[in-house]
């Protein structure tokens, strides 16, 4: 009987402590599911879930709702998956066709780029939902065949581009004298924009002027016009933003880089490059500045939008997470 106590004793009190561990697993868990962090988490996770919902609903036809359902999870699964498990979206009430489903993915960019300016998540989360939105703008656009649009200063679709950012597409940023972050170093983003944009447009002229040669389709040439429209105004827009206490950007120089290819996939190329920095530089930003909503941010956002809609206007495939690769 001795010898049976302790061992009892000692059974009792491994279960009782196993109890309290849960408890307080418990505990913790929904504290932290309280933090003002992953209630963003949260918003984020129940927005997409309501969007996938819209798109299965929708009178889209398979080829356009597999992509769009795919990207959806990628977006997911970037979230915390226990949030994501506990977030529950709404069901639409009717089906939706094209304009609606993309009136649904224009709603989602305005909410989740309001919530990557919230002061409680952090600058990865806020780059991650800044590329969600991104993302959901441009399927907008390409759901109602306006993507090509994007990247044209004076288009309609610049405009609406402008209005989401809070950059125009044309004149320097309003915020005069503030310099973009690491803007001292070479390798710094705005430098290496300024450097990428510079080979660009030369690039774009070479394909152009090779076009009556090389045989090149009127597509592509009328694809390497629009880049370099888009490409030369990001460029204008940086070199007058960019104030002499800011250190210095490269030297405009004759440079390009074409690869004997098809010169749609190079533009392509290019632009998914460009799309990197652009989404380097909002990462930086984000890391660097604690305004979420500084001038030098949003011209990051409108830069990962802009690069993204001229790759994707060629391959037709807007990422779920447009910049990451960068």
């Amino acid at each position: 009987m001795r010898a049976t106590v302790p061992k009892t004793l000692t059974l009792v009190l491994a279960i009782v402590l196993i109890l309290l561990l849960a408890g307080g697993g418990l505990l913790w868990w929904r504290v932290q599911d309280n933090r003002p962090a992953r209630d963003a988490q949260r918003q984020a996770a129940a927005d997409l879930k309501s969007l996938q919902a819209q798109v299965r609903a929708s009178s889209a036809e398979a080829s356009r709702k597999d992509p769009m359902l795919a990207d959806l999870d990628e977006q997911l699964k970037a979230l915390d998956a226990g949030v994501v498990e506990q977030a529950a979206g709404t069901q639409p009430q009717a089906t939706p066709d094209l304009t609606g489903l993309a009136a649904s993915y224009d709603d989602s960019a305005a909410r989740l780029l309001k919530l990557s300016r919230s002061e409680h998540v952090d600058a990865q989360g806020a780059a991650s939902l800044t590329s969600m939105a991104v993302a959901h703008w441009l399927t907008a656009r390409q759901l109602t065949a306006r993507l090509v649009q994007v990247g044209q200063p004076g288009s309609a679709e610049s405009r609406a581009l402008a209005e989401l950012t809070g950059v125009p597409a044309v004149g320097p940023l309003t915020e005069d004298g503030t310099c973009p972050a690491g803007d001292r170093d070479a390798k710094a983003p705005a430098a290496r924009l300024a450097a990428g944009w510079e080979e660009a447009v030369w690039s774009e002229q070479v394909l152009r002027a090779r076009a009556g040669i090389t045989g090149a389709s009127e597509r592509a040439v009328e694809r390497a016009d629009a880049a370099q429209t888009g490409h030369e105004a990001q460029l204008t827009q940086l070199r007058e933003s960019f104030g002499s206490d800011c250190g210095t950007l490269p030297a405009p120089q004759a440079g390009y880089r074409v690869a004997e290819s098809e010169p749609g996939a190079f533009v392509t190329a290019q632009s998914r490059e460009l799309a990197g920095i652009g989404y380097a530089m909002l990462r930086e930003q984000l890391e660097a500045d604690a305004d979420r909503d500084a001038a030098w941010t949003r011209f990051a956002v409108r830069t990962l939008a802009v690069e993204t809609a001229l790759q994707a206007s060629a391959d037709l495939d807007i990422p779920a997470l447009p910049g990451t690769a960068g």
